[in-house]
């Protein structure tokens, strides 16, 4: 037990693009995320200033959007449903 980990290296591979979109999609949602960067990081540890950025981006910049986007739509409509209901 010398502090060694060991991975499944065909779930934690980025050989192909659709593996390394299952795996970067596990880790925006905390699911497993030591099991999709730790076999990274045992290579080399400046992947986790890759880690960290993408995880940043997502969480600061490409999730707030689209959830805002959903938010005033449905703003909107209730606005408009509102006042529809007003003028009965």
């Amino acid at each position: 037990m010398d502090n060694e980990v060991e991975f499944d290296e065909y779930s934690s591979n980025f050989s192909n693009i659709l593996s390394a979109f299952n795996i970067m999609y596990a880790l925006i949602s905390f699911d497993n995320y030591p099991n999709c960067m730790l076999p990274s990081l045992k290579v080399s540890p400046y992947y986790l200033i890759y880690f960290i950025l993408y995880l940043s981006l997502f969480i600061l910049l490409f999730v707030p959007v689209p959830v805002a986007f959903v938010f005033e739509a449905f703003r909107s409509h209730r606005s408009k449903l509102v006042i529809m209901d007003r003028i009965k």
